[in-house]
């Protein structure tokens, strides 16, 4: 299928080149991480209204513990849960997708996005692959322990590699955790490399999305009625794919596994909107969110300890991403 991509894809693509253009031959993760989101932000705020709140978390609180599958690693992991937890919603369909999206940087030039490897963590890929139950590293932090398990789609757990290309030009390779599969194992070291399980040619192989010569080709797994977005090659079509509510599990009323997502997702976000106190804090769009998916806010007088401690928490991520799709409109 050809679509021309969505304004918010070529915005967020033209504000990301001009903010890391002058990383060239000397980027890393941390700041291509900042400028992503500062991107994202910027072209949902500029895209037909589409607003856009993001809020930080530091430390480990989003550290999670689990039994791996994967042979060979140890028998209990620990790791972080991922870098970005991205909820995007359209009021319209009244639908909502969340993922858990872990960000890598390739330190070579590369000619293309695409790649026959990547390098990654790789009991941060069994985890956001295999989706096992959890459970937090700290008492603080207390997610359901099917909020992996239970999702409907695997593109609850993501990773978006950052490519440099000749000419300062980064390019992001999108994918799904569990596309991915070793190339190797890594003996003793924690990093691995991973392949893609359906090696992408950009513009033309069937699981690559790719904005090449001023159109969009996109094709995407149909499991059940939701569509998914398996890989996504570039910046236009990662942008594109996430606006289109193709990247990330639904998380509707309807969908009874993920009751617990849910009602983790109201305790932690009314405790944000309770507690939190960083300048400039506007809880508009959590409330939007909350009333269009008809997540109820949490009763503080009704909670248990277990309850409490995912209160005071994080969300399982250095940083929130809430995102407001106009599909459905017009």
């Amino acid at each position: 299928m050809i679509q021309i991509p969505s304004q918010f894809a070529i915005h967020f693509a033209l504000d990301f080149y001009s903010r890391t253009r002058i990383f060239g031959g000397r980027a890393s993760e941390v700041p291509l991480f900042s400028e992503m989101k500062r991107s994202l932000q910027y072209a949902a705020a500029i895209s037909n209204g589409s607003s856009l709140c993001i809020e930080k978390y530091h430390g480990n609180s989003h550290q999670v513990i689990f039994s791996p599958a994967t042979r060979g690693l140890r028998p209990t992991c620990r790791c972080e849960l991922s870098d970005l937890m991205i909820i995007i919603f359209s009021p319209t369909l009244k639908q909502a997708r969340l993922t858990f999206l872990q960000a890598k940087y390739e330190k070579q030039i590369r000619p293309f996005p695409c790649l026959n490897s990547y390098e990654a963590n790789i009991e941060q890929w069994d985890l956001l692959s295999n989706r096992p139950s959890i459970k937090g590293a700290l008492s603080s932090f207390c997610p359901p322990r099917d909020l992996l398990s239970a999702a409907i789609l695997p593109s609850i757990g993501t990773f978006a590699f950052f490519i440099e290309l000749p000419n300062n030009n980064f390019q992001i390779f999108y994918v799904i955790a569990s596309e991915l599969s070793l190339a190797r194992f890594p003996g003793n070291s924690k990093y691995c490399r991973l392949k893609p399980k359906a090696y992408p040619i950009c513009g033309t192989h069937n699981y690559c999305a790719y904005f090449s010569g001023g159109h969009y080709s996109s094709n995407s797994t149909t499991p059940g009625s939701h569509n998914e977005c398996l890989v996504a090659c570039g910046n236009v079509a990662f942008a594109d794919q996430l606006y289109r509510m193709k990247i990330g599990s639904p998380i509707g009323q309807h969908n009874s596994s993920t009751a617990g997502t849910r009602e983790w997702l109201g305790r932690t976000l009314s405790h944000l909107i309770e507690r939190n106190v960083a300048p400039n804090f506007d809880a508009t769009l959590i409330r939007e969110f909350m009333r269009t998916m008809e997540i109820p806010a949490s009763d503080g007088g009704r909670i248990n300890d277990e309850q409490q401690g995912a209160r005071s928490s994080g969300f399982g991520a250095r940083s929130l991403l809430i995102l407001k799709s106009n599909l459905g409109e017009g």
